[in-house]
């Protein structure tokens, strides 16, 4: 009995040592590997097929619960693409701003010369017309008394 107690608990390692690198290939692979329950199956673990059925079933939802765990803790790859277009787009935004700015700042410069010599032109019709009203008004206030003419 002794020595068939050690070779189940040589067998019973080598079987969690296989067990382990299949549930790494599965994570790897990202299937579900059966082939295990197959073997239980033929070694007559399972009283019947509905047995096999069960714990295929419960295996594969341990299966979805995992993947439902990584899905929750694994990175939004979503937010990523959305943050890349929005610093592509507030880049875009940027150039443009400047190009309007500097769009802006030629038209205000074009806008203060046309004020400049609109100011300067009026500046010399104004001074044209006071000196000609200063001689008219002079013209029509000379008398005799005044012969210079008068100023207002």
């Amino acid at each position: 009995d002794s020595a068939d107690d050690d070779s189940d608990d040589s067998t019973s390692s080598s079987s969690k040592k296989g067990a382990a690198k299949e549930e790494e290939e599965e994570e790897e692979e990202g299937e579900i590997d059966i082939s295990e329950l197959e073997e239980e199956l033929e070694d007559g673990l399972f009283d019947d097929a509905a047995g096999f059925e069960e714990a295929q079933a419960s295996r594969r939802r341990e299966a979805e619960a995992l993947a439902r765990e990584v899905a929750k803790v694994a990175p939004n790859m979503k937010a990523s693409a959305q943050v890349s277009a929005l610093t592509e787009a507030l880049a875009a935004a940027d150039v443009a701003g400047k190009a309007l700015r500097e769009e802006a700042r030629l038209k205000l410069a074009v806008f203060e010369d046309a004020k400049q010599e609109r100011r300067e032109s009026f500046s010399r019709s104004l001074d044209a017309v006071a000196g000609r009203v200063t001689e008219v008004y002079a013209a029509l206030t000379t008398s005799a008394r005044h012969p210079a003419g008068g100023t207002a």
